[in-house]
């Protein structure tokens, strides 16, 4: 049985497009040989998480970290969770040495290699940990294409991305990936008028 742990990295919980990006992994997950866990990053400066989370992100076979670019990098509140992480961690507490970590990177620009220093920061931490990166996905003008992630054509890119986050922690590969950039396949005008009207709905990244 594979423990997998989705991290949502915005403070705006359920209501952020990272968020609604891992649920389109869910339907992947689905049987009795996953348990899927989810966790969502608390607000506020006094804000600290339980280090049951931190036990759960240890034990699991893969962790996929979903975030909004803030700034070209990750939010302030997702690095510090990421940083008491790696203190966690660095007290020998118990783990699978094995957890494959993935990270979908969801920015408001419609070019996605603006998150680059993002990734690199993602790169790093896994270094830093010991825990096997596998690969990222950046995803341009996140919102738009999240509106558009039913219409058959126009997302493609988005599918064939989380498709291969399933895949790859389904077959173990241990073959070298490559990120992906999933850039918006609608005309930039029409893109922001659907970027705006989806953030009108659920609010913003």
């Amino acid at each position: 049985m594979k423990k997998i742990c989705l991290v949502n990295g915005s403070l705006r919980g359920r209501k952020a497009s990272s968020h609604a990006l891992l649920e389109e992994l869910l339907p992947g997950f689905r049987g009795g040989e996953y348990v899927v866990t989810r966790l969502e990053m608390r607000a506020g400066r006094a804000a600290t998480h339980a280090r049951e989370a931190f036990q759960t992100m240890a034990r699991s076979d893969a962790v996929i970290l979903s975030f909004p670019l803030f700034a070209y990098s990750l939010p302030g509140g997702f690095i510090r969770f990421l940083e008491d992480f790696s203190r966690y961690l660095a007290e020998g507490m118990e783990r699978y040495g094995g957890t494959r970590l993935y990270s979908i990177v969801n920015c408001g620009f419609p070019d996605p290699q603006v998150t680059g220093e993002a990734v690199r920061v993602v790169r790093n931490f896994c270094a830093a940990t010991g825990l096997r990166y596998r690969f990222s996905v950046s995803v341009g003008c996140g919102p738009a294409t999240l509106a558009t992630r039913k219409v058959p054509v126009l997302n493609a890119k988005l599918k064939r991305a989380l498709t291969a986050i399933v895949m790859d922690i389904k077959e173990g590969s241990c073959a070298e990936a490559t990120d992906f950039l999933v850039a918006p396949s609608i005309p930039k005008g029409i893109l922001l008028r659907v970027k705006e009207s989806y953030e009108k709905r659920s609010g913003t990244m």
